[in-house]
């Protein structure tokens, strides 16, 4: 993956566009460019320097690179800024860049790259990670008061999205079987939305698109709205007299006769079975009751990862000094 981000590398005070580049092996390089001035560019070219360097300890093809505010928001483009579509990213405090790996995701603190905290997905998981994105999870409109939490959206190659708080890593909520892990074109080629909806590809010519807020339905919501005057009128009802008792009991249908059944009959042993529960969007299964009402200790509340100190030190290189 290829980022480019415009923030402050070696000092608070002095920012310089970057560009983060990571392979395969596991490492990160991270890149200065200097731009020369506008009446100077038709000359001079733009120059690249290697400034540091991020060796992943355990080796994993990296995934993703993210920049984050101190608000730990992803850092939106210039181009958004400028048009209005993103406000200002927030510097009151330190930046954090966030490193998906096939394996783990990691959080370092900026410029200095120090560890913050990292989860292991492979050692707790048995999966490897696919795609990864950041999307807001808003509280109902008719909530007394309006929330929103920018999460952590990942999925495995097991066809599992799991969602994380930033920059904290918490493991708030898991979607088991959100795609078949036989499907290798929909895992491969899905993308999150920043309002926690995902698109990926059914089939050849096909999208299917799911979503993980409750504020966000996938069943089409569709009004047609017709002109004045568009729908037939509808035709008064006749007008009816009174009946006399001759006609009603002509129009009333004989009673059926009531047979008692025999004694030991299959009418009798028959059970009346109870009414079919239409499920919506996966709700109410009896793995989910199970799960809700089986009780949970407190520290199985918290992430093993968020209370255990196994932080593992990456090379880190600073090309700079």
């Amino acid at each position: 993956p290829f980022l480019f981000v415009l923030f402050f590398l070696a000092a608070v005070q002095h920012t310089a566009l970057t560009l983060w580049a990571g392979t395969n092996a596991g490492y990160i390089y991270i890149h200065v460019l200097t731009l020369p001035k506008e009446d100077k560019r038709s000359k001079d070219g733009v120059t690249c320097m290697l400034a540091k360097e991020i060796h992943l300890k355990h080796g994993a093809p990296v995934v993703s690179v993210t920049v984050l505010d101190s608000s730990n928001r992803p850092l939106p483009t210039s181009l958004s800024v400028k048009e209005g579509a993103a406000s200002k990213p927030d510097q009151s405090g330190p930046y954090k860049v966030v490193i998906c790996s096939e394996e783990q995701i990691k959080v370092f603190t900026l410029p200095v790259l120090k560890h913050f905290q990292k989860y292991k997905v492979t050692a707790r998981e048995g999966a490897l990670l696919r795609s990864l994105g950041f999307a807001s999870f808003r509280s109902p409109p008719d909530a007394p008061s309006t929330l929103s939490d920018l999460l952590l959206l990942t999925l495995s190659n097991q066809g599992d999205i799991t969602a994380f708080s930033l920059p904290e890593l918490r493991k708030l909520f898991r979607e088991e079987d959100a795609l078949r892990k036989e499907d290798i074109t929909g895992i491969l080629s899905l993308q999150f939305s920043s309002e926690g909806e995902a698109f990926y590809l059914h089939s050849s010519s096909e999208y299917q698109r799911l979503s993980l807020s409750p504020n966000v339905v996938t069943c089409p919501r569709c009004v047609l709205e017709l002109p004045p005057g568009a729908r037939p009128a509808s035709a008064p009802p006749a007008a009816e007299g009174p009946k006399t008792g001759a006609s009603r009991a002509k129009e009333a249908p004989p009673a059926p006769k009531k047979e008692p059944a025999p004694s030991g009959s299959p009418r009798d042993a028959a059970v009346e079975e109870p009414p079919e529960v239409v499920l919506e969007n996966g709700g109410g299964s009896e793995h989910d009751r199970s799960l809700a009402e089986a009780p949970q200790s407190p520290t199985s509340q918290l992430d093993a990862s968020i209370l255990s100190n196994d932080l593992t030190l990456d090379s880190i290189r600073d090309h700079l000094g």
